[in-house]
């Protein structure tokens, strides 16, 4: 279950890319209305904000010694003696975060719908704004510090593209 939490996101950024890129960014074909991309991003971090109340529920099931979600998805990096697994981690403070950063990113994700209705490419924003939402949640459910480092650079590149989404905008 755990892995599901970070991986609705990515989902929405692989669905809302590869529509942005395969279907309108090279033919320059009528773009997909900013409601339905937006409803697929919506609705992938809303999954995720399902699956954070449900790993919280769980974890308060738990006795309060071992309120500790673990799940290795798999063997990450392997040299020589170094072993790094792709461990996601749910505790008290990561379930805190996962909630608020998949809570408040499905309302950003919904006031983006009207906001960015008469943009030229909203698929590529809500692209922007899912893979944003899953460095996040990488960044505070990784199980080790290599993976909360490339959590944290994912955080940094989103950062950089949402910031420079209108870059051909000399007004703004």
């Amino acid at each position: 279950m755990l892995a599901w939490i970070p991986a609705f996101p990515l989902l929405g950024f692989l669905v809302n890319g590869c529509w942005y890129a395969f279907f309108q960014a090279p033919q320059g074909k009528k773009k997909a209305p900013a409601s339905t991309v937006g409803l697929i991003a919506t609705a992938a971090i809303g999954a995720s904000f399902l699956l954070s109340l449900v790993g919280f529920f769980r974890l308060m099931a738990m006795p309060a010694e071992s309120r500790q979600i673990t799940e290795t998805l798999f063997e990450w990096i392997s040299v020589a003696p170094l072993k790094i697994d792709f461990t996601l981690r749910l505790d008290a403070l990561s379930t805190l975060f996962t909630m608020v950063i998949t809570g408040v990113g499905t309302l950003i994700h919904l006031y983006s719908i009207g906001y960015m209705s008469h943009d030229e490419s909203p698929g590529k924003f809500f692209a922007y704004l899912n893979l944003f939402c899953f460095a996040m949640l990488i960044l505070v459910m990784g199980g080790s510090l290599p993976l909360l480092f490339l959590g944290w650079e994912g955080v940094g590149l989103c950062s950089y593209l949402l910031i420079g989404f209108w870059y051909t905008d000399i007004e703004k």
